[in-house]
């Protein structure tokens, strides 16, 4: 009986990479955020004649961008211990945070009585 090798499935053939391109978008868009702090912090560095304010706007600005990574890169884990890791197991961070967010924006109370529609 002869052998041959199995076709593997080729999709989301990025999904080991580093630095996927969702990431870079994330990320880019967590340094515009953080630049704005290191504008803000300048000038209070300006102001005070203090160089320490520089440096922590730059920090702020890499944590931001870090925290951008972590959305556009990281899924949810698909575990048992938490309930909303077992409800949302195996989806994108971002993907939650923008249903959260929707649902907080839309959430509806509708009331029916019974006879009457």
């Amino acid at each position: 009986m002869n052998t041959y090798m199995i076709p593997r499935e080729a999709t989301n053939e990025n999904r080991f990479l580093i630095f996927t391109p969702q990431a870079a978008i994330f990320s880019l868009i967590g340094f515009g955020i953080g630049l704005c702090f290191v504008f803000i912090f300048n000038f209070i560095a300006d102001m005070a004649q203090n160089s320490i304010a520089t440096y922590i706007g730059w920090g702020i600005c890499v944590l931001i961008v870090l925290i951008g990574y972590a959305l556009g890169t990281f899924n949810i884990p698909d575990t048992t211990a938490f309930d909303i890791c077992r409800k949302t197991g195996g989806e994108p961070a971002y993907v939650i945070i923008k249903r959260a967010v929707t649902f907080n924006k839309r959430k509806k109370i509708y009331i029916y009585e019974r006879g009457k529609f």
